[in-house]
């Protein structure tokens, strides 16, 4: 009976290391891809000379660290034509005390809105901008105040929206810290893992609402406010209304943009499960590939570890071995080659991405586990705290503050 025991156990064990080397297989193809995509932006495109009148929104709550840093960055665009306007639903925020300078200089306009209830302040303060637009706005473009782009990240994102059947074109972040420790760099690796999702195909790419345009008349014609009224995430539900339509969402890796601040254990976790849980509730899609995802990995390289530290079988120990060093090697492979990726459409942070990569070629082997624990948590939880504010999710289109 016991030998019975242990050989379905053999069994079960080998079906767990295939799927972990099938799963790792795919990422670091997919690593592969993500950089050429990468390298074929820089080679390939040549600016348009189209330069459609662009209004970029950002909301703002609190001070970010580095605001200053990153706002200056969204107005020093090379770009001729834009504006760029800061959204508040509090004349005392701290925020418009810090950026006072450059509203009084009128590099920098400002927007207050009113507090909704039943969603979430962004996208109240989004809603309330874009009621009141100036006509000549062509292309409306959304960032994030804790985003740092590179001086091509509008004229990037604004001509991928010439591109036939596009609807939105966007970027994404990577985080970089002023304070290098364990817990930003975790984040760092978390969340890079998550930017290689994105791709030339369009059909399958998502929204980031820190870095996203979208022409005023796809806005418009998709009732884009509409949606948003009583929702949470702005960037899941402007996503699944392009898809709807029938359109795609353009991945620009010149409107990858920095986020450069710190992070404690805790805000890791919490910034990691809300991330999740928000996921969880606006994209399945996303959200049961990566609890299953990461649960194979997870129970695949701990039973492969205890195999290698109990067991007597020498084959077992052979294929235990094996099926970690090839898993090894393939994600190693995939962080060395996000990292490659990002000094293409990031020279300025070369420093930091070359302090980086050791950490990122290290931490593979943790963020796993991380993704494991915000699913589990996201699975028995909608609750989450964004911006000093709690909230639950009771649906994609119905929010509660709490």
């Amino acid at each position: 009976m016991i030998e019975n025991l242990i050989e379905i156990s053999h069994v079960f064990y080998l079906l767990i290391a295939a799927g972990l080397l099938l799963i790792s297989f795919k990422s670091l193809r997919g690593g592969f891809s993500f950089l050429s995509h990468f390298k074929n932006a820089i080679r390939e495109k040549e600016p348009l000379e189209s330069s459609p009148h662009v209004s970029i929104l950002i909301p703002v709550r609190g001070v970010d660290e580095g605001l200053k840093e990153n706002i200056n960055a969204i107005i020093n665009q090379d770009y001729p034509s834009f504006d760029v306007t800061i959204i508040c639903d509090d004349t005392q925020d701290p925020a418009l005390a810090e950026l006072s300078e450059l509203i009084e200089s009128r590099k920098l306009h400002l927007k207050i809105t009113e507090k909704v209830p039943a969603q979430s302040g962004k996208i109240s303060k989004l809603i309330g901008a874009v009621s009141s637009l100036s006509e000549d706005t062509e292309v409306i473009v959304f960032a994030d105040s804790d985003a740092r782009p590179g001086s091509q990240w509008l004229r990037s994102l604004v001509d991928a929206l010439e591109e036939e059947g596009i609807g939105a074109s966007t970027g994404y972040r990577w985080f970089f810290s002023s304070s290098p420790s364990i817990a930003t760099e975790i984040r760092s690796s978390w969340n890079a893992s998550v930017s290689s999702v994105l791709g030339i195909d369009v059909n399958k790419n998502f929204c980031w609402g820190g870095s996203t345009a979208i022409k005023r008349k796809t806005f418009d014609s998709l009732r884009i406010a509409d949606r948003w009224r009583g929702a949470l995430s702005d960037d899941y539900v402007l996503t699944s209304a392009i898809h709807e339509a029938g359109l795609g969402i353009a991945f620009e890796p010149m409107a990858m943009s920095a986020s450069v601040e710190n992070c404690s254990f805790g805000g890791m976790v919490e910034f990691t499960t809300r991330q999740m849980k928000i996921t969880r509730v606006y994209a399945p899609r996303f959200f049961f590939p990566a609890l299953i995802g990461s649960s194979i990995h997870c129970v695949g390289v701990i039973w492969s570890i205890a195999i290698l530290l109990v067991s007597s079988d020498e084959l077992m120990r052979f294929s235990a071995a094996l099926a970690l060093s090839l898993v090894w090697g393939m994600s190693v492979g995939k962080a060395g080659l996000r990292v490659s990726a990002m000094g293409i459409v990031m020279p300025e942070h070369s420093e930091k991405l070359i302090r980086q990569r050791k950490w990122q070629t290290i931490l593979w082997s943790v963020t796993p586990f991380v993704f494991l624990y915000n699913c589990i948590v996201a699975l028995f939880s909608r609750e989450v705290t964004w911006r000093g504010t709690r909230y639950r999710m009771i649906s994609p289109n119905k929010t509660e503050v709490l």
